[in-house]
C-alpha cells in the first residue's frame, strides 16, 4: 500500500508531499514518516485538483521536475536514476515508462514503440509514476479541476503537446500499478479484459472523454480516447457486474459531457 510505495520512492528524492483529498484514516498516514510533508484538503477536490496542488509546490519550491504518483503504486529502485538519462531530451516536457499492471499481471509498453528502440515519443501516459517538467508545466494551464477525476493525465499530455513539449516514453519497467479490477474473460476464443471499475468512475470516464473532444478539437489522440471508451460499453453489458448501475452511470456521464459548454484553453 502506501508505505511500500513512500518507502521505494524515498531513497530516490529529495522530497515526498502527499496531498491527502479529506481521508478517514489521515491520522495513520501522518505516522508513516515524519520527513514527508501532507497537505490536507478539507474534502474530497478529485485527483486533478490533488495533482494541481502537487504541481503549484513544486512551482514554488522550485523544483526542476516532479514526480506524480497513486497511492497504490510501487516504483521500482532504479526509476529516478533511469528517467535521469532523459532529463536534458530535446522539448522533454513528461517522462514516463513500461509497468506492470499487478491485476492482470500484464506488462504494459508504448503502442508508440514499434522497433524496440530505447524510447519512444508518446501521444499520452498515466499520470502515476511520471515525471513532469515544471517549467514546462508552467507553460499550459495545468491540471484541469473540472475534470475530477479520469483522463486527467492525457489532458496534460494533450496541453503538453501544445506548447511543443514531448512525452517521452522510455522503455524500461519502473513500476508496479493496478488499473482497475482487472479480470480476463474468454470471448468465441478471445481473451478480453475487464477493469470493473465503480459505476461513478463509468460516469467521470464518459463525461470526460467528450469533454477532452470539445477542448482539444477532433484529433486522432482525442478520437481514439472517446472511442475505446466506447468499446468499453459492450464490455459492460457483456462481462462486468452491477451491469445496470455501471450502464446508468455511463450514459449519465455522456449526457452531462454533451451538455457541458466548454471554452477551448488559449495557448
Amino acid at each position: 500500500g502506501l508505505k511500500k510505495n513512500i518507502d521505494a520512492i524515498s531513497p530516490q528524492v529529495d522530497k515526498i508531499l502527499i496531498v491527502d483529498n479529506n481521508s478517514i484514516n489521515i491520522d495513520s498516514i501522518k505516522k508513516i514518516s515524519d520527513s514527508i510533508e501532507i497537505i490536507e484538503l478539507k474534502e474530497n477536490k478529485g485527483i486533478a485538483y490533488a495533482l494541481r496542488t502537487i504541481a503549484n509546490f513544486a512551482e514554488k519550491g522550485q523544483y526542476e521536475w516532479f514526480l506524480t504518483l497513486d497511492q497504490d503504486t510501487v516504483v521500482f529502485e532504479d526509476i529516478i536514476y533511469n528517467y535521469s538519462k532523459y532529463f536534458n531530451k530535446d522539448h522533454a516536457g513528461i517522462l514516463t515508462c513500461n509497468y506492470l499492471n499487478r491485476g492482470d499481471n500484464k506488462l504494459i509498453t508504448s503502442d508508440w514503440n514499434k522497433n524496440d528502440a530505447s524510447y519512444s515519443i508518446a501521444k499520452f501516459c498515466i499520470t502515476s509514476a511520471s515525471l513532469i517538467n515544471t517549467n514546462c508545466y508552467k507553460e499550459t494551464p495545468g491540471f484541469d479541476s473540472k475534470m475530477f477525476i479520469d483522463l486527467v493525465d492525457y489532458d496534460l499530455n494533450f496541453s503538453m503537446s501544445k506548447k511543443g513539449y514531448y512525452t517521452y516514453w522510455i522503455n524500461f519497467l519502473g513500476f508496479s500499478h493496478e488499473v482497475g479490477n482487472s479480470n480476463v474473460h474468454s470471448f468465441f476464443g478471445k481473451k478480453v479484459s475487464t477493469l470493473n471499475h465503480k459505476p461513478f468512475r463509468r460516469y467521470y470516464l464518459a463525461r470526460n472523454a467528450i469533454y477532452l473532444l470539445k477542448k482539444h478539437g477532433m484529433t486522432k489522440e482525442t478520437i481514439r480516447l472517446f472511442l475505446g471508451n466506447q468499446k468499453i460499453l459492450m464490455k459492460i453489458i457483456l462481462f462486468e457486474d452491477n451491469k445496470k448501475e455501471s450502464l446508468k452511470e455511463f450514459f449519465r456521464g455522456e449526457k452531462d459531457g454533451l451538455l457541458w459548454h466548454v471554452q477551448k484553453n488559449q495557448y
